[in-house]
């Protein structure tokens, strides 16, 4: 996959910026929606 960098270090960096990415999107898709699916977010 990635030159030099174990795979199971390459998941752990992948799951780390994918989270944070994924939250964002949820949180954008919620409020563009206006659903409230996604109360778990937080959304007051």
């Amino acid at each position: 996959m990635v030159l030099g960098v174990p795979t199971g270090t390459a998941v752990a960096l992948f799951v780390m910026v994918a989270l944070p990415i994924a939250t964002l999107v949820l949180y954008w898709i919620d409020r563009t929606t206006n659903d409230g699916y996604v109360s778990v977010l937080g959304r007051r």
